[in-house]
């Protein structure tokens, strides 16, 4: 009777094997006939959008969100408090004391506690 049973989940696994397979063909032609995207010669999918000749995707200006998000808002992109750029740590002295180092003369410029107080 064990034996059976296993030959029984080995079929059941086989056949939800096969039934995957063959909707992972079909599945252009099923967007397809839903009508999400047209289908081309070769099952591809006709939604890709074409430009002009001898223009590239990445010929075309990105545009950038949070440029956007900035210039709607009215915000600067260089803000008061912004961080100063760090010195270059000398040769034998320890690069993250002088970061340390950095941030200290940076806090005590802007008059703000390190306790936010």
């Amino acid at each position: 009777m064990n034996h059976t049973k296993i030959n029984n989940h080995k079929k059941l696994a086989m056949v939800m094997v096969g039934l995957l397979f063959l909707l992972w063909l079909s599945q252009p032609y099923i967007t397809a006939w839903i009508g999400s995207a047209p289908i081309t010669a070769g099952g591809q999918s006709g939604s890709t959008q074409v430009g002009p000749p001898g223009v590239l995707p990445t010929d075309r200006p990105a545009v950038d969100p949070f440029k956007e998000n900035i210039l709607q808002n009215g915000l600067s992109t260089k803000a008061v408090g912004a961080p100063a750029p760090a010195r270059p740590a000398t040769a034998g002295a320890d690069p993250f004391k002088a970061h340390l180092e950095s941030q200290k003369e940076q806090s005590q410029a802007a008059n703000i506690s390190p306790f936010g107080k």
